[in-house]
């Protein structure tokens, strides 16, 4: 029996959980694949009839959770294409998550794309704003020891140790805007940010 070998391996992951992305989720392929079968773990195995000439291949991704992905592959293509789906707003994260949502703005009205970053003391967390300027993040790496306690409330803290973090954001051709704030555990901290 001869096993034909996939022309590409995608693998989906959810960033908030690490794990398998929530349902709804639309995943389109240009030009389609003649034939895709997705495991049990998780992985897109995806079948080309192709000759001898590179092929070029749109991948997209949507759904009402998590912001639109869209990259390009060229075929033949080695090892695996990983998507990482970051969250949108209503994303149906647990209770107690501990999120900083927020919205940039340039003379009232919201900026799409802007680079949204915030460094605390354990990582660096970056997103791009959505379409309507809105931006979400979580952190993934919390060492319980070391958070700040004050007021029986715990905080992240900033990339020093203290109780402050900067939010930064970044638009092409322009400085950065700078915001400093409180990221309380285990609650959903909301800001506007005017660029």
């Amino acid at each position: 029996m001869k096993i034909i070998a996939p022309d590409l391996v995608l693998r989906l992951t959810d960033a908030y959980t690490g794990e398998r992305p929530h349902l709804p989720l639309e995943l389109a392929l240009a030009p389609q694949a003649v034939r895709m079968v997705e495991n049990t773990r998780g992985y897109h195995l995806l079948y080309y009839r192709r000759g001898k000439e590179p092929l070029n291949v749109t991948i997209s991704v949507t759904s009402p959770y998590y912001q639109p992905q869209r990259l390009s592959v060229s075929l033949p293509h080695e090892g695996l294409v990983a998507i990482e789906l970051w969250p949108e707003r209503i994303y149906p994260f647990p209770r107690g998550a501990t999120l900083l949502c927020g919205q940039v703005v340039k003379q009232g009205q919201p900026l799409a794309g802007a680079l949204v970053t915030v460094k605390t003391l354990f990582e660096k967390i970056q997103t791009r704003t959505n379409a309507h300027g809105l931006f979400l993040l979580f952190p993934r790496k919390v060492d319980g020891e070391r958070l700040i306690r004050r007021n029986g409330r715990l905080f992240l803290p900033g990339p020093r140790g203290g109780r402050r973090i900067t939010l930064k954001i970044e638009i092409s051709g322009e400085p950065p805007v700078k915001k400093h704030l409180r990221w309380p555990v285990g609650e959903k901290v909301e800001t506007l940010v005017e660029a």
